[in-house]
């Protein structure tokens, strides 16, 4: 008979309770950082008169502000949590709701609990959280009121076992085991089984699409998931397919991080979505968008997608293909004021030259023009 090991605590019971669900389940597909932050979410809730904060949180467990946000979306699109917003959209409370309902996307469809909601009240210094939107990923973003992907499907075990049959399937489950390193849990195998069977990613694909992530040390097999809608979507077919996309999006990548100037990070999902609406929607030329970065830098000083995009978007809207078509705008601009009058013979700027004058003044009505077309205050 195997030795019998009893676990017991020493410590008193002042506990905080985590699901067994949110532990199969959820645990090890998040992030480490954004477990701690739904235990610390956890613990909060047996506070007696303890103001809760997003900036509170962030110092406690050493985050940025920003990471508690993320943080805090990732859980409400998997349906752990709630984020309650005023009029203003600031947010309000955290509606912490039971895992066990969470849908049988994530756990099995036997679950059947009855409801828990636990509201954490936020202070009045709470920053504000964006209002929710449709989930941004790496390489396979959904720009706002796009489209909703489709969602995975949840196969029985008769379906699974069916499916089994198929050598390749067989093969392609081993495989994926291999290269994430543990046994596959249900949600992994009705997400592999999802991009063969509803995608109709082949094998081969498949297996290199988990490669892929892999080295690019995107373990989860949610992002995984986002990859493979987005092979699907650009009609990937084979291994080849797959990496010419892969060196194309490579290729645009880095042009717009040297024209940013961006070095010692990758970019991030937010950031790669711009990109994507860039090449995929406008079709627009890697030197036409590494000159809108370059312009965006000299302008705001910073790196900023937002203000990047209002400039292609509008190069955009007059069917901007190359350098010579900006000139072409660039050369109208300057040779109207902004109001519409002639540009005054100073240069625009309305400057008198003195002898204090000992360099040429900055022609800034291209700027104006520009920043009141992108309506930037």
């Amino acid at each position: 008979m195997a030795d019998e090991i009893t676990l017991h605590t020493g410590f008193s019971r002042s506990v905080t309770i985590v699901s067994n669900t949110f532990i199969d389940y959820f645990m090890a597909e998040a992030n480490g950082e954004y477990v701690k932050i739904y235990l610390y979410l956890l613990r909060s809730l047996n506070k007696d008169n303890t103001e809760f904060s997003i900036s509170a949180m962030a110092e406690k467990l050493g985050h940025t502000q920003l990471d508690i946000q993320r943080a805090l979306r990732y859980f409400e699109e998997r349906h752990l949590l709630c984020l309650e917003y005023d009029s203003a959209h600031t947010l309000r409370g955290i509606c912490l709701l039971d895992p066990d309902r969470a849908g049988n996307y994530y756990a099995p469809a036997t679950l059947s609990v009855t409801p828990q909601r636990f509201t954490i009240p936020m202070t009045a210094s709470t920053l504000p959280i964006p209002a929710p939107m449709a989930p941004i990923q790496t390489g396979m973003a959904v720009q706002p009121g796009a489209e909703r992907e489709p969602e995975p499907k949840t196969y029985s075990p008769e379906e699974i076992a069916a499916l089994n049959e198929n050598e390749d399937v067989r093969e392609l489950l081993f495989i994926a085991e291999q290269y994430m390193q543990h046994p596959l849990t249900v949600n992994d195998t009705n997400m592999l089984l999802f991009w063969y069977d509803e995608l109709h990613l082949s094998a081969d694909v498949v297996e290199y699409l988990i490669e892929f992530c892999v080295e690019k040390g995107h373990n989860s097999i949610h992002y995984m998931n986002k990859v493979a809608l987005s092979w699907a979507g650009d009609g990937v077919e084979t291994i080849e397919d797959a990496r010419t996309r892969n060196n194309i999006y490579s290729q645009s990548y880095y042009a717009v991080m040297k024209a940013f100037g961006i070095s010692g990070r990758s970019l991030i999902p937010e950031e790669q979505s711009y990109i994507e609406k860039w090449t995929k929607k406008y079709h627009l030329s890697l030197e036409v968008i590494s000159e809108a970065c370059r312009r965006t830098v000299a302008n705001t000083g910073q790196v900023n997608f937002k203000y990047a995009d209002k400039i292609l978007s509008s190069w955009f809207e007059n069917s901007v293909d190359s350098l010579t078509d900006v000139e072409k705008i660039d050369k109208a601009h300057n040779d109207v004021a902004p109001r519409g009058k002639k540009k005054p013979k100073d240069g625009g700027n309305g400057a008198v030259k003195t002898k204090f004058h000992n360099f040429e003044d900055r022609d800034n009505n291209y700027d104006n023009l520009e920043l009141k077309l992108l309506d930037i205050k």
